[in-house]
């Protein structure tokens, strides 16, 4: 619904809105206290078969704020395929 609000025009200007979504979990999880065996499960049940990175979600939205003026309304996940299985 916010998604919805957010897209469309601004004071008669177009506005693309396309969020990125980090999925979990991202190697910074690790140093807050995930055990290693766990971050190595959730790696191996990823498709991309590892976890992602800050820079992962970083390039994301670098990508994002960089021109592709045509994307709006869609929600770009993070997650190296994890929401796919």
């Amino acid at each position: 619904m916010a998604l919805a609000a957010c897209t469309g025009h601004v004071e008669e200007q177009p506005a693309s809105t396309a969020p990125a979504a980090p999925g979990a979990p991202v190697q910074e999880t690790n140093v807050l206290g995930t055990p290693p065996d766990v971050a190595e499960r959730w790696a191996n049940d990823a498709p991309l078969r590892r976890n992602g990175e800050p820079s992962d979600v970083a390039q994301t939205v670098v990508f994002l704020c960089g021109g592709p003026s045509f994307i709006t309304g869609q929600v770009l996940r993070v997650d190296g395929g994890k929401s796919l299985v």
